[in-house]
């Protein structure tokens, strides 16, 4: 087929890669449609080789990587180069106070999910490191002990056939002393919230903070989803996987 110039899937050449976070690590799995293939996988950063680690089993993350991987036959890489990075972030397993319950029909890992490591992606068959909210997002994240920080990553869904938008807002507060909060940083994503689409929003908030035992993150939600979208006049929905504290 590639000698007649004929187009066809080779998404079967793609490795996956599966991971599974408990708050403190992740472990990794890669995987393949094809039978008995050879994974190879870099966590530097390079582009994975035919003299790459060779993937035999699952292994786990203590520390932020990013994983390149393809898969190989006769030094020939097959496919494309899958590549993903996993964060282990300040207030990995760190304890979530919701002053907005989340939905019960997307818990995700109830009150551990937005901290136990465990990312989400496009969904397919629906993802179940999604948490949902109905109303205004408000949580408050208890650290384990004065914590500095740099940035705080989040994580949303865009899905909006299903009425799944990114939020308008997020607004970043920190406290040191557990009761005062000072605000540390916001981002404005009015100009994206009304885009539609299938993919994950990364909203990165520079909020430089020192010595904080609690960080509070706020979003608001979109109010009223726009005519000419699926379930206009409807109020949107958020979904967030984890709260990145760096």
């Amino acid at each position: 087929m590639d000698a007649k110039g004929i187009r066809y899937a080779k998404s079967a050449f793609n490795p996956w890669i599966h991971q599974k976070g408990n708050g403190k690590s992740i472990e990794i799995t890669l995987e393949s449609e094809l039978n008995s293939p050879e994974i190879r996988y870099t966590l530097d950063g390079s582009e994975p080789t035919e003299n790459s680690m060779l993937y035999s089993a699952p292994f786990t993350l203590t520390e932020t990587k990013t994983i390149k991987t393809a898969i190989f036959k006769n030094g020939k890489r097959l496919g494309d180069i899958i590549e993903n990075t996993f964060p282990i972030h300040k207030a990995a397993g760190a304890k979530v106070v919701y002053n907005h319950p989340f939905s019960a029909g997307d818990k995700a890992a109830k009150e551990l999910a937005l901290t136990d490591l465990n990312y989400g992606q496009i969904e397919v068959d629906g993802d179940k490191n999604w948490q949902g909210f109905y109303d205004d997002f408000d949580v408050i994240i208890e650290l384990d002990h004065p914590t500095d920080i740099e940035e705080v990553v989040i994580n949303t869904l865009r899905l909006t056939i299903f009425g799944i938008y990114p939020p308008m807002q997020i607004e970043v507060y920190g406290s040191t002393d557990g009761k005062n909060f000072t605000k540390l940083g916001d981002t404005e994503l009015s100009d994206k919230a009304f885009i539609q689409g299938r993919n994950r929003i990364i909203s990165k908030i520079s909020c430089s903070g020192s010595g904080l035992t609690k960080i509070r993150v706020k979003a608001k939600l979109v109010d009223l989803i726009p005519e000419g979208h699926h379930k206009a006049g409807n109020k949107a929905y958020l979904k967030i996987d984890e709260i990145i504290i760096l």
